[in-house]
C-alpha cells in the first residue's frame, strides 16, 4: 500500500517526527507526545494535520493500519487498543483542545 507522503506532509511530520520508537522521550502517553507536539506547532499546522488525518481515513479505508504500517510502523496504535480512525481521533481531541 503506497502512501504519497507529499500528500500528508504535517502527517508525517508528527507521526515520523514524534510517534516513533522513540516516542517516549516526549511523553509517557499519547495525549503527553501529542502535547509536546502541539506546544512547538502554529495553529495552522495543527488544523493542517487535522484536516490531513481525516484524508488519510477517508482515502484508506479498510486499508488504513496496512497504509500506516508501512511508513509509521515503528509506532503501534494497537498496542494501545486503537484502530488508526480511533487513533487519530484521539490525537485530533489532544489537538484541538
Amino acid at each position: 500500500m503506497m502512501v504519497d507522503l507529499e500528500q500528508y506532509p504535517a502527517l508525517n511530520n508528527l507521526l515520523a517526527g514524534y510517534f516513533h520508537e522513540d516516542y517516549d522521550l516526549f511523553g509517557e502517553t499519547i495525549e503527553e507526545v501529542v502535547l509536546a507536539y502541539k506546544q512547538v506547532s502554529t495553529s495552522e499546522e495543527v488544523a493542517q494535520v487535522c484536516c490531513e488525518m481525516e484524508k488519510f481515513v477517508v482515502e484508506f479505508g479498510s486499508s488504513a493500519a496496512a497504509a500506516y504500517a508501512e511508513h509509521w510502523g515503528s509506532f503501534n496504535p494497537a498496542g494501545g487498543g486503537y484502530t488508526i480512525s480511533a487513533f487519530f481521533d484521539a490525537l485530533k481531541r489532544v489537538l484541538n483542545s
